[in-house]
């Protein structure tokens, strides 16, 4: 009986050291661009706040990201688009408009002549573009000068000035680009710029542990309220 007793008080132990571990250790799952500009002075700040919690970030395409929510991999994601399941708690981040840059300025129908350049990147961001495209030129196609593997390869190519333009979010160029670089937001046909929008998302059962809620509050504290396009009553 008394070996059965201190057992139980070793398995009580271990079961108390796993919790305490689950309470400060928190996953997330970030896009490749949010984790070079917006996560890096978050995280410095959050853990400035939470110098005990131990976060483990993993970054990828928004695609890749909501894979790891499903399967558990993850327990906190920022994703891009609009397509975002109803079973998560989420937060509007913000919304950046989809924007033409190039070296000069240029008229939105002369892209169709132009040369456009196309990178690499999540899929949903692709066909947000074609869409509008489509919307705007009809069965116009566009013509590909150059393919090249992210966005930031992409916006070097078009800041040298050889005619090349491409259709890309505000949030992908840095600030020393933007003095340098021609950029015009896209507009729909009534006149609304066509956006990408950036949530924080996590499962409301993930909210019992205290790494997690921390961080989810926090976060929310350092990005202005951003009106949600599909919430109710607005």
């Amino acid at each position: 009986k008394e070996m059965l007793q201190q057992y139980q008080q070793v398995k009580n132990s271990i079961e108390e050291l796993k919790n305490d571990e689950e309470q400060y250790a928190v996953r997330i799952g970030v896009p490749n661009m949010f984790s070079q500009f917006q996560l890096p002075p978050l995280l410095k700040n959050f853990l400035l706040r939470y110098p005990k919690i131990n976060p483990t970030v993993r970054s990828g395409f928004t695609t890749e990201i909501s894979q790891w929510m499903r399967q558990g991999e993850i327990q906190i994601a920022f994703l891009r688009g609009e397509n975002i399941d109803d079973e998560y708690e989420r937060y509007l981040v913000s919304q950046d408009p989809i924007c033409l840059i190039s070296c000069v300025p240029m008229d939105l129908e002369s892209l169709p002549h132009g040369l456009r350049i196309i990178y690499d990147t999540d899929p949903s961001l692709h066909d947000n573009v074609n869409t509008w495209w489509s919307l705007y030129f009809g069965e116009r196609p566009y013509q590909v000068g150059m393919r090249v593997g992210d966005s930031q390869t992409c916006i070097r190519m078009v800041r040298q000035g050889v005619g090349y333009y491409a259709l890309i979010p505000r949030y992908v160029i840095s600030e020393q680009d933007r003095p340098v670089l021609h950029v015009q937001p896209l507009y729909d046909r009534e006149g609304r710029k066509i956006l990408r929008s950036t949530w924080l998302v996590c499962r409301k059962s993930e909210l019992q542990f205290r790494a997690v809620r921390a961080f989810v509050d926090f976060t929310k504290g350092q990005f202005a309220p951003v009106r949600d396009p599909f919430a109710q009553n607005i």
